[in-house]
C-alpha cells in the first residue's frame, strides 16, 4: 500500500549574488585595490565572473522544516474503558518511541479530537516531541462520531491552511479514527461522511479507519478509499507499533513523494 498526497505549497530558491567591494575615494566609488604580499606580488581577486562555491543541500534538513499532520480522533463511549489498561501500555510506548527519533519528533504535529457521552472535545496541534495522549478512561453514554468526524476534517484542514499562510512547507495530512464505528448522531453523521470523502478524492487528507471492540459495518463509510483494519485480538500495542512506524516514514517523505506502508499482518483484519 502507498500513500500520495499532492504538494500546496512550493517555495522558490532564491541565489544570492556578490559583488567586488568597493570605498569611496574623493568622492567616487572605486573597486578596492588589491593587497599585496610581502614579495610585493599583488593579491588574485575574484571578479565578477568568478564561480560562485557549491551550496550543498541536506535532505534531512529540507524534510525537518516541513511539517506533516496527524489527527487521532478516539472513541471514548464504552470500548475505551473495557482496554484502558492496553491502551496506556500501548500509548507510552509509541509517544517514547516518536520522541526518541529526532526527525519524526520535530516534523510531526498531532493533535486529538475524543468522543463520547455525548460530547465532542478537541485538542491543540503539538509538535511530536512533547506529545502525550490524552488518557482514555471511557465516557460511556451517546457516540456523536459524525460530529467527531466532521469537527476531525475541520480541525486539521484548518491547521494545515494556517502553516501554509504562514509560509511553513505542509506534507502529507492523516486522520486516523479509532471507534466501532456506531455513531448515535444519525444527522451529523450523514453530514460528515460527503466532508471526509471529499477531503479523500481532493488528495487533502488521508484517512484510516481503526475498528476496535464489537465492530458494525458501518465503520467501513468513514473512509472512501481504504477499509477499515479491525484490531485482531484487540492488539492495540501492534496498531500503535505500526502508527510509530508509519510516522517516521511519513516524516522522511517529500511532499508529493509516495511512501510504502510498514506491514498490517500482526493485528488487523479486514471485515466487509
Amino acid at each position: 500500500m502507498t500513500l500520495k498526497i499532492h504538494q500546496h505549497d512550493r517555495f522558490r530558491m532564491r541565489k544570492r549574488f556578490f559583488a567586488p567591494a568597493a570605498v569611496r575615494r574623493g568622492g567616487a566609488a572605486t573597486a578596492e585595490q588589491p593587497r599585496a604580499t610581502a614579495d610585493g606580488v599583488p593579491l588574485e581577486v575574484p571578479g565578477d565572473d568568478t564561480a560562485e562555491p557549491e551550496i550543498k543541500t541536506d535532505t534531512g534538513s529540507e524534510n525537518f522544516q516541513t511539517q506533516h499532520l496527524v489527527l487521532l480522533c478516539r472513541d471514548q463511549s464504552g470500548t475505551a474503558g473495557q482496554y484502558r489498561e492496553k491502551y496506556m501500555a500501548a500509548e507510552k510506548e509509541f509517544c517514547g518511541e516518536i520522541k526518541s527519533d529526532r526527525m519524526t519528533a520535530f516534523s510531526i504535529l498531532g493533535a486529538q479530537v475524543q468522543l463520547g457521552g455525548g460530547r465532542v472535545e478537541k485538542s491543540s496541534f503539538n509538535q511530536a516531541s512533547g506529545w502525550n495522549l490524552a488518557e482514555l478512561i471511557g465516557w460511556g453514554g451517546d457516540t456523536p462520531l459524525g460530529h467527531a468526524l466532521a469537527a476531525s476534517v475541520d480541525h486539521i484542514l484548518a491547521e494545515a491552511s494556517r502553516l501554509r499562510q504562514a509560509g511553513v512547507p505542509v506534507g502529507k495530512l492523516l486522520l486516523i479514527v479509532e471507534t466501532d464505528g456506531e455513531a448515535t448522531d444519525g444527522e451529523w453523521w450523514d453530514r460528515a461522511l460527503p466532508k471526509v470523502h471529499k477531503a479523500e478524492r481532493e488528495e487533502k487528507l488521508l484517512v484510516f479507519p481503526i475498528g476496535i471492540g464489537n465492530v458494525v459495518p458501518a465503520i467501513n463509510r468513514i473512509s472512501c478509499k481504504r477499509p477499515a483494519a479491525i484490531l485482531k485480538d484487540d492488539n492495540i500495542e501492534g496498531f500503535y507499533r505500526w502508527l510509530a512506524e508509519v510516522l517516521g516514514r511519513v516524516s522522511r517523505s517529500r511532499p508529493g513523494e509516495e511512501i510504502e506502508l510498514p506491514p498490517t499482518d500482526e493485528w488487523r483484519r479486514i471485515k466487509g
